[in-house]
């Protein structure tokens, strides 16, 4: 079937009969490619690495492929931001942020920091805003993105999406992406077991990196160990921290001597979760 020229862009219907018999119909789409007369280019203004305390610029560019840039355009910015995992370099036998173990899987949910639970899992809810701008003269708009919230405490990936419109009504987007650390240092724990019997105390050791994974030394970190137990509040059952049990460490730029290492008491068999916080 060949279209007549002018033919509306959109669906369409091809309609296929037999006299006195039956009549059925075909959708197809009709569509127009037209060449974009410019490009866009999203990248980072800030340099890295990015801390959540600080904010990061990004910027989007739009130019003609004839050469020049685009100016006084429309530009529309989604921002993606979703929580991930960062291990520092060369620590891969310590654990860094929120730890699911292997019996929890299958279950799913949302896991909150330091509040451990059977139905945890690391979140994988993606939040978005919206911006909108226009070019600059030289065919660029920035955006700030401030990282900073109420209960920063992971590190997180943001997206930046620049979408351009030009006056002929061509969009045409790009992404950049940016890893978003909660702090300038990472706080590490190891165990030599993950079960152990009553009376047997549980052992855990250590350390403090920076971002690159260099140790740092001198840095106060508490860690603390609570037996879990099974409460019953506001119609819901939870597990709520029982007999919590606290160390105190200084980080050392040798975290394998054996100073960064807390060992506690298991007087009672029961299930325990372990947190860890780096103060000064």
């Amino acid at each position: 079937i060949e279209l007549p020229p002018g033919t509306n862009l959109g669906p369409a219907w091809i309609e296929l009969s037999l006299p006195a018999l039956a009549t059925t119909q075909h959708a197809i789409q009709v569509q127009d490619f037209r060449r974009p007369e410019f490009e866009v280019t999203a990248r980072q203004e800030s340099a890295g690495p990015f801390y959540a305390a600080e904010p990061a610029t990004v910027a989007g560019d739009a130019e003609y492929f004839a050469g020049g840039p685009l100016p006084d355009a429309e530009v529309s910015w989604l921002v993606t931001t979703q929580q991930t995992s960062y291990n520092p370099p060369n620590w891969d036998q310590y654990q860094f942020g929120v730890w699911t173990p292997w019996w929890y899987g299958g279950f799913g949910g949302d896991v909150a920091f330091g509040e451990p639970c059977f139905d945890c899992g690391p979140s994988t809810g993606a939040e978005y805003e919206q911006f909108a701008g226009r070019t600059d003269a030289s065919g660029t708009h920035y955006l700030q993105i401030d990282f900073d919230g109420p209960d920063v405490d992971l590190p997180t990936t943001i997206t930046a999406e620049a979408t351009v419109l030009d006056i002929d009504r061509q969009a045409w987007a790009s992404r950049t992406d940016l890893l978003v650390h909660p702090a300038r240092y990472y706080v590490g724990l190891r165990s030599d077991r993950t079960f152990v019997e009553q009376g047997t105390p549980i052992r855990f050791d250590a350390v403090v990196t920076d971002v690159d994974g260099n140790p740092v030394e001198g840095r106060e970190v508490v860690v603390s160990v609570a037996r879990l137990e099974w409460g019953y509040a506001d119609g819901v059952w939870t597990e709520q921290p029982a007999d919590e049990q606290t160390c105190s460490i200084v980080s050392s730029v040798d975290p394998t001597d054996g100073t960064m290492r807390c060992e506690f008491a298991t007087s009672v068999g029961d299930q325990r979760s372990d947190r860890w916080q780096e103060s000064g």
